[in-house]
């Protein structure tokens, strides 16, 4: 078992692969980040960064993502002592809206879910809404209000990570790329990249949709696929809470309001599409009235891994247990990665991850 001095090299400096270096270097691991780019991740460029309610019940996915939800304002704090940096952290609240009868139906069904699995959360008459938020549409026929929905910047927080573990000690280098994995052995790793030859006793795959491609080198099929998500900016007038509807978000905004995201197959290769940008226009106008609504002004575009079965993937590989996977978070990159970063750090150095991660095992 390695111990806190464990040298670790982490692939993918997207935020997964910040908070693992932050969490890492401030517990005394020696971090080495590399990243073929040179900036914000595709999946962190896509993200609207809303922390929302609970997902899956209390199943383990759905209690990692209510842990890792709980983390979030104290981490806020933590990096804002360490960096001076606000990451924008709120806790806004969201509605999710109904306009129809089988958006009624789900909304009961969510209720009713919502109220076993002890989440704080109301039921909205129209009236009840249009008094939380005067610009909603007219046209809306209730919805569900989950009080402890969160807000961060997705941006601001990536930085606030990558400056905090810098100053924890984490060596980053920019425009590289892992080639090869020449030599893996138990705590004993040797790697080829597009700039340098690195030993470690740890080697993290944190690099999104193109881990499949790097585990594939050892003979580990690890199944996640890209996806593509556009978001737009619009100006006009702009929510205090989270409102949502049919897989689409819609949050204040620096700029006035920014929609998101869609979900589409574009491969590797993230880019704007008509239907994408007609999509979120239509949700937009739906969801605010016409009073309120303002002009396309920014839009963009981000890429994020998909994984097999939902969950995803995190520990180490099965025939190599000095190489850890930590990818496929798909929508919940940021939401997760507080608790994905501290999980792996409890797993490395003190070979114990403290909860039953059977549900990621990433070989499925």
């Amino acid at each position: 078992m390695p111990n806190s001095g464990a040298r670790i090299l982490i692939v993918g400096a997207g935020i997964i692969g910040r908070a693992l270096a932050y969490y890492l270097s401030k517990a005394g691991a020696k971090v080495v980040l590399i990243d073929a780019g040179g900036g914000m991740s595709c999946a962190s460029r896509a993200s609207l960064g809303v922390l929302t309610h609970y997902s899956g019940g209390f199943s383990g996915y759905g209690l990692f993502i209510r842990d890792s939800l709980a983390m979030h304002e104290s981490l806020s704090c933590e990096l804002f002592e360490a960096t001076g940096m606000d990451v924008g952290w709120s806790r806004l609240g969201g509605v999710d809206l109904a306009f129809d009868e089988n958006d009624e139906e789900k909304i009961n069904t969510l209720y009713k879910e919502g109220r076993s699995y002890g989440i704080a959360l109301q039921r909205l008459a129209p009236e009840d809404i249009i008094n939380l938020e005067a610009c909603i549409s007219r046209d809306v026929r209730g919805g569900l209000y989950f009080l402890d929905d969160q807000r961060v910047d997705p941006l601001k927080l990536a930085q606030a990570l990558l400056t905090a573990a810098v100053d924890a000690g984490t060596v980053v280098h920019w425009g590289e790329s892992l080639l090869e994995v020449e030599y893996c052995a138990f705590h004993d790793i040797s790697v080829k990249t597009s700039c340098a030859r690195r030993s470690s006793d740890i080697l993290i795959l944190a690099s999104g949709a193109w881990t499949r491609g790097l585990a594939e080198q050892l003979g580990v099929r690890i199944n996640v696929r890209p996806v593509g998500g556009q978001y737009a900016c619009f100006s006009g007038v702009s929510p205090r809470v989270v409102l949502r509807h049919k897989g689409f978000q819609l949050t204040p905004d620096d700029l006035g309001v920014r929609v998101g995201a869609t979900t589409e197959d574009v491969g590797f290769f993230p880019q704007s599409t008509y239907r994408g940008e007609s999509n979120l226009a239509s949700f937009y106008q739906r969801a605010l009235t016409s009073s309120a609504s303002g002009r396309s002004i920014a839009r963009g575009v981000g890429l994020r891994s998909k994984p097999k079965k939902g969950r995803p993937m995190i520990g180490p590989l099965r025939d190599y247990e000095s190489v850890f996977v930590a990818t496929g978070h798909y929508k919940n990159g940021v939401l997760m990665a507080p608790l994905t970063a501290k999980v792996l750090t409890d797993w490395i150095l003190c070979g114990d991850p403290k909860r039953d991660m059977g549900p990621f095992f990433p070989e499925r």
